[in-house]
């Protein structure tokens, strides 16, 4: 019985429109940093060749304190940049990642501030 009702389960799955290929999309997350010594250490991801990546959310975004004083910094914001260090989205206070689309390449995840200063996105790649 149940060998006989699993050809019709995904031939009722691929003609709703694409639930098949939805199921295959990655959620990938990244975090840049600012560490000790006011050291940036972005993070770095890859879309893959036929793939792109949306639906970015914001999980955490903190400025951190000045490398001279060590006040803390008001303004947060962050920057994504591709393989050449070429500004590709900025992202500011209160910005929108809503119409963010990656095409294939290589990223850097690189967030504003000083020392202690961290920024993490969620996306799928599809």
């Amino acid at each position: 019985m149940m060998k006989s009702v699993l050809p019709l389960v995904v031939a009722v799955m691929i003609a709703a429109g694409g639930m098949v290929s939805s199921a295959y999309a990655e959620t990938m997350t990244v975090t840049g940093e600012i560490r000790d010594q006011c050291r940036r250490v972005p993070g770095e991801f890859t879309v893959p060749a036929g793939a792109t990546a949306s639906n970015f959310r914001l999980t955490g975004l903190g400025a951190g304190s000045t490398c001279t004083t060590n006040q803390p910094i008001a303004h947060k914001g962050f920057t994504i940049l591709n393989r050449n260090f070429d500004d590709v989205y900025r992202y500011q206070d209160d910005g929108s990642l809503a119409s963010l689309v990656l095409q294939p390449g290589k990223y850097y995840l690189s967030v504003d501030g000083g020392v202690g200063a961290w920024v993490t996105l969620v996306f799928e790649v599809k």
